[in-house]
C-alpha cells in the first residue's frame, strides 16, 4: 500500500491558561492519514480541535506530543527556518477572507511573493503566472492590479486560494474557507477546490464544522469531539450510517427541508441534550468518553473508560457501544 502523504499519529496538543494551571488537552491522541490527490473532511463542533489539529500541522501550534509526517518526512518540530522549504508541499487556506490578505498590497504582490521564495520566475514570468492563476480561479486578470479592498469576500477566498495552489503544494490546510460565505458563493468555492484538487492532484484536509459542506468535497471523514476522534469512514458511510452517537446528534442538528424529517432530527437532537440530568449523562471523567455526559446510551463504563477503536465494516469508531466481539450492536444506529 502506498504510503500516505500526510501521516498524523497520536497528535496531542495542550494549553495552559497561566503558568500555575493544569494543562488544557485541545487535542488528544487523533491519529488521521491523508492520501495523495484525496480530499478528507475533519467535522466538528465548535471547540472540538479542528483548528487545533490544522495548526499544529502547519506548524503555527507546537505538539505536546505525537508525531507529524509529510510526504515521508517528519515535520512534527521543524523550526521556523525549515518551515520555509515545506511551504512549496504545504499551505493553507484561512477561515477569514477578509483577514488573510494584506490589504497594503497588491493582488499581485500577495501572489507574487510565493513565486518569488520558491518559483525563481523573472518578473514578466511571474506576472504571467499569476495572470493564468487569477483566471483559473475566476477572477479577471486584471485583477493583479488592485488592492483587497476592491474585491467581495467570495472574490478574496479565490486570490486565497489562487496563493496556496501558486506553489503546486502536494497538501492544502483548508480551514473552514467557506463558513464566511453566503451559500451560492460557498457552492461556487466548493466546486473551484474540487476541480483544482483533480486537475492538480492536490491532497486537501477540509476542516469544517458543516457536514453538508464536507458531504460536497470529502471522500472520507473524520469526526472530532473535545479533541478526541469518535468515528471514520467514507464521506457515504459516515453521513449515511452513522455509528457514534454524537457522529448522529451531529447530523441531526443539520436542518432539513421536509418538516416531517425536521421534527425526527430535533427530537434525536434533544436525546443529546448536554442539560438532561439522566442518569446515563452523569460526568464523566478525564479517562472516559468525552461524550458520555451527552450520550442518551451511556453507561457506567462510559464515564470512567476510553472506549477502544473498532474497526467496523471497513470504518473506525471509539465507542463501548461497539468491540471486537459485537461490531454491529442491536440499536447502534437508532
Amino acid at each position: 500500500m502506498r504510503t500516505p502523504l500526510l501521516d498524523v499519529k497520536d497528535l496531542g496538543v495542550e494549553y495552559r491558561s497561566g503558568w500555575r494551571s493544569s494543562p488544557t488537552k485541545a487535542v488528544d491522541d487523533v491519529s488521521l492519514t491523508v492520501g495523495h490527490g484525496e480530499i478528507v473532511g475533519l467535522v466538528g463542533e465548535s471547540g472540538s480541535g479542528k483548528s487545533t489539529v490544522g495548526r499544529a500541522i502547519l506548524g503555527l501550534t507546537a505538539p505536546a506530543r505525537g508525531t507529524i509526517h509529510l510526504g515521508g518526512q517528519d515535520i512534527t518540530n521543524r523550526h521556523a527556518a525549515d518551515r520555509r522549504d515545506l511551504s512549496t508541499g504545504l499551505q493553507v487556506v484561512f477561515q477569514d477572507p477578509y483577514a488573510s490578505l494584506n490589504p497594503a498590497c497588491t493582488i499581485g504582490r500577495t501572489l507574487g511573493e510565493p513565486l518569488e521564495v520558491h518559483g525563481k520566475l523573472s518578473a514578466a514570468d511571474a506576472r504571467t503566472r499569476i495572470e493564468e492563476l487569477l483566471t483559473r480561479v475566476g477572477l479577471p486578470a486584471d485583477a493583479i492590479d488592485r488592492y483587497p479592498s476592491a474585491f467581495s469576500g467570495g472574490q478574496r477566498q479565490r486570490i486565497a486560494i489562487a496563493r496556496a495552489i501558486s506553489s503546486d503544494p502536494a497538501l492544502v490546510i483548508c480551514d473552514e474557507p467557506t463558513s464566511a460565505l453566503d451559500v451560492i458563493t460557498q457552492a461556487r468555492m466548493l466546486d473551484l477546490m474540487s476541480d483544482l484538487s483533480r486537475e492538480r492532484g492536490t491532497a486537501m484536509l477540509f476542516i469544517a464544522h458543516n457536514l453538508a459542506v464536507v458531504a460536497a468535497i470529502a471522500q472520507r471523514v473524520v469526526v472530532l469531539y473535545r479533541g478526541r476522534i469518535m468515528e471514520t469512514g467514507t464521506t457515504q458511510d459516515v453521513l449515511c450510517r452513522p455509528l457514534h452517537p454524537y457522529t448522529q446528534a451531529l447530523i441531526a442538528s443539520s436542518p432539513v427541508a421536509d418538516p416531517l424529517r425536521q421534527r425526527k432530527r430535533r427530537a434525536a437532537r434533544k436525546q443529546a441534550d448536554p442539560v438532561a440530568g439522566s442518569e446515563g449523562r452523569a460526568g464523566a471523567t478525564p479517562q472516559g468518553c468525552p461524550f458520555a455526559p451527552r450520550c442518551p446510551h451511556a453507561t457506567s463504563t462510559c464515564r470512567i473508560q476510553r472506549p477502544a477503536v473498532t474497526l467496523v465494516d471497513g470504518r473506525t469508531v471509539a465507542c463501548h457501544l461497539f468491540t471486537a466481539d459485537n461490531p454491529t450492536p442491536e440499536g447502534a444506529n437508532a
